[in-house]
């Protein structure tokens, strides 16, 4: 996990594009932790042309989706209205917005 931790910091200094962050970075980071490359589903398509860069499973459900991004880019995601001042985290509640949260990331 260290090592992993350290070569992050080597690679946020320099300006990695998206595939070098995904090989160098997110795989990295998931090998790190133990998630299994069986639970995990890269570059699914989204149907509307856009595709998800990694879907997390546990007990073969989707868990959680990453996205990856070149260094230096980022993106917002809206506010949480249940919750002020905290960013919703709520799959539904993105796509409630007609999919520009979801559009940003993706």
């Amino acid at each position: 996990m260290s090592a992993a931790f350290k070569a992050f910091e080597e690679r946020r200094r320099k300006k990695a594009n998206e595939t070098t962050t995904r090989v160098e970075l997110i795989d990295e980071l998931l090998s790190a932790v133990g998630w299994s490359t069986g639970s995990i589903e890269r570059e699914l398509p989204t149907g509307t042309g856009d595709f998800i860069d990694y879907e997390l499973q546990a007990d073969g459900h989707p868990w959680m989706v990453v996205e990856a991004k070149r260094a230096g880019q980022s993106f917002r995601l809206v506010r949480n209205p249940a919750k002020p001042g905290q960013p919703s985290r709520s799959l539904q509640s993105l796509l409630g917005t007609g999919g520009e949260s979801l559009r940003s990331v993706l």
